[in-house]
């Protein structure tokens, strides 16, 4: 029961996101109603903008989140009975002109087939990414439940360098009502649901043929998006397509500036508070497209309001997310307005991502990244569609919102190779991706349209085809090709059937989190706690003020964590701090093991030495990383030692830093 529990509550919240959705169409377009899949991520867009006020104010708990989700499930009943039907924009609802119509309906059949399994797949999984999810993304959402808001997280460096929280207020959304192997309902779960609208919606603004229709649904289905964790990624994936569609809509035009501002800045703020790394990418977009509005439109003041005013709202629509990151990490916004509290600012020893593209292995490995198989995929479809659109592109679009979608992927691509040193395929994948689906529609558009007054031979647009759907074949094959896209959806299968059957999916057992209850209330009630743990989202963050060491001295008060100074020194900083007690998972370590990283710090940092160790070889970043995390733990053994033990389980201790052995204070005292 709790595997259906789950997967229809995944169908709740994706039909209380389109009925907030509806409620914003509604206000600012009265007289123009957009499609389901526009609706879900203008919801999405909505959510995330409110979630930065009910964080800021304190104000998130289950009540909360069920009450908003309840009232855009009655938003969503009153969109259907205002429409007097569910206008699905679906391959169903086309006609089918094809001779061959039981094969289209064949393979309709199964895109859909596969659109729930891969769904229902998500519902329940325990797929989690050991530091990432377990050290901060299992941990936001729990904090903002348990406590009313993220609250502060000074030693977290993700809670620095990721996001401004907007997707871990989506989660909050699962964890409400249930635990944390579901919370993938989100990013991929329903956010695929969404793209899947979006693109059918694509079709219907472009008027693509049904066949076509399913021939571009294949990688959106085949095509496994590159998530190491629970960030964002589709969803990210979501709100570019849905900005895009947003600002290629022709009805847009018909409504007063104001209105169009504000659509646009909701759309722009939750990408924002949404990835730090899909920030340049939207700045782009808009950038460039305001460009070619305003060289088009008339009154040109008008455009030029219109860009102030969508400036402004999305300033004020993410500031609650900026003033949150302010209070808890020193920054209104990592990197572009200030470091905070990052280790850049507090040591000289510490190694930039930047310093990777110093030494061979970096540039190659930027240079692998630059070439990867969707990047080079979103090349190709590029010039075929810059090929098949030649000169004044941006004149045919008012707000020359494709060819703008194309140069923000393009600087998108090349500013996070430059500006992060070595940059995986995750970064790009969400404006990258969107991007290819957009420029192979309008091709496939183009051609269907038989522009007789294009001065090309129809020998370009057959080869603007067939480099389309070479592209989308690359994205198919790419990675292990049909292997991987086999093993990912049978392992979606496995979670069905292992959760239909009864067989929990758990990630931390009965008496795990017995023992992280144990440890938590061995200190007293409101005291500040200080961890190191493995599953530190265990903990109860309303009982006590808990901060997270997830990557150490790589995010601290200042004036900054004391590194290689030895025990007493790190000890008297955090005393400082108003930090008394401290738990550390000792037995085993948190995340990777002792032996796992000493065997990779090597002598050797360049990859030129040996070609049969490069793998054991660490980027000049990582190893700074490796080293900090080693010297902070060594310590936190060495305190064990050295101070009175509240708590100590055999595989967690928990120490009173103000509070010395008394073994060891005798003999100083007789010393």
């Amino acid at each position: 029961m709790s595997y259906y529990i789950a997967f229809f509550w995944g169908i709740f919240i994706l039909l209380s996101l389109s009925g907030w959705g509806g409620t914003v169409n509604r206000i600012l377009f009265p007289k123009d109603q957009v499609d389901w899949g526009q609706k879900a991520a203008w919801g999405m867009a909505f959510s995330m903008v409110i979630g930065g006020l009910l964080n800021l104010t304190w104000t998130i708990s289950k009540t909360s989140i069920l009450l908003y989700l309840g009232l855009g499930f009655i938003g969503f009943i009153l969109d259907i009975y205002q429409s007097k039907f569910i206008r699905l924009n679906s391959l169903t609802k086309a006609k089918i002109k094809s001779n061959n119509k039981i094969g289209v309906i064949i393979v309709a059949c199964l895109i859909i087939g596969l659109l729930i399994i891969q769904y229902a797949g998500w519902v329940a999984t325990d797929k989690f990414h050991s530091v990432d999810d377990y050290f901060a993304y299992l941990v936001f959402p729990n904090k903002m439940l348990d406590m009313g808001s993220m609250g502060l997280d000074p030693f977290s460096r993700r809670r620095l360098e990721s996001s401004l929280g907007a997707q871990s207020f989506l989660h909050t959304f699962v964890l409400s009502i249930l635990p944390e192997r579901n919370i993938r309902i989100i990013d991929p779960g329903i956010s695929w649901l969404i793209l899947f609208l979006g693109v059918l919606g694509l079709f219907q603004d472009n008027n693509i043929s049904p066949k076509k229709r399913l021939l571009i649904l294949c990688p959106l289905l085949l095509v496994i998006s590159p998530a190491r964790n629970t960030t964002s990624i589709v969803v990210g994936s979501v709100l570019f397509l849905s900005l895009f569609r947003t600002l290629d809509w022709q009805k847009l035009k018909s409504y007063h500036f104001l209105n169009r501002a504000s659509i646009i800045a909701l759309i722009t703020a939750a990408i924002f508070s949404s990835k730090y790394t899909l920030l340049i990418a939207a700045v782009i977009l808009l950038a460039t497209s305001y460009y070619f509005y305003i060289k088009t439109y008339r009154p040109i003041k008008k455009a030029f309001y219109e860009l102030c005013a969508a400036g402004v709202l999305t300033l004020l629509f993410i500031l609650p997310w900026m003033i949150s990151l302010y209070q808890s990490s020193g920054t209104f916004l990592y990197p572009f307005l200030g470091k905070g509290y990052h280790a850049a600012i507090y040591y000289d020893h510490y190694t930039q991502r930047t310093s990777d593209m110093l030494t061979l292995k970096g540039f190659s490995e930027m240079i692998k990244a630059a070439l990867e198989v969707t990047h080079i995929g979103f090349l190709l479809v590029a010039g075929a569609y810059l090929r098949l659109n030649p000169g004044t592109t941006w004149q045919k679009e008012e707000r020359g919102a494709t060819l703008s979608l194309l140069i923000s992927s393009a600087v998108g691509i090349a500013l996070l190779l430059g500006l992060a040193g070595v940059v995986a395929e995750r970064y790009t994948f969400p404006f990258v991706y969107i991007t290819i689906i957009v420029l192979v529609v309008k091709i496939i558009s183009k051609i269907e349209v038989k522009d007789t007054d294009q001065n090309d031979p129809k020998f370009t647009q057959y080869t603007s085809a067939l480099i389309a759907m070479l592209v989308l074949g690359m994205l198919i094959g790419k990675g292990s090709g049909w292997n991987a896209s086999q093993e990912f959806y049978q392992s979606h299968v496995g979670n069905i059937r292992r959760s239909l059957s009864g067989k929990p999916l758990v990630l931390a057992p009965k008496q795990e989190a017995e023992q992280y209850k144990n440890a938590q209330e061995s200190i007293p009630e409101g005291e500040l706690l200080l961890t190191r743990l493995d599953k530190p989202f265990l903990l109860d963050f309303s009982r006590n003020k808990i901060y997270i060491v997830d990557s150490p001295g790589h995010a601290s008060l200042p004036p900054g964590m004391p590194l290689f100074k030895g025990a007493e020194a790190l000890s008297d900083y955090l005393t400082s701090q108003s930090i008394r007690y401290v738990a550390y998972s000792y037995n085993p370590e948190p995340a990777h093991q002792r032996e796992y990283w000493l065997g990779k710090l090597g002598d050797e940092i360049y990859p030129w030495v040996e070609p049969d160790r490069i793998i054991n070889v660490l980027r000049p970043s990582l190893r700074s990383e490796v080293q900090y995390t080693l010297d902070f733990q060594d310590n936190l053994k060495k305190l064990g030692d050295l101070r009175e033990k509240i708590y100590d389980d055999g595989e967690i201790f928990v120490i009173d830093l103000s509070r010395r052995k008394k073994g060891l204070l005798q003999r100083t005292n007789d010393e």
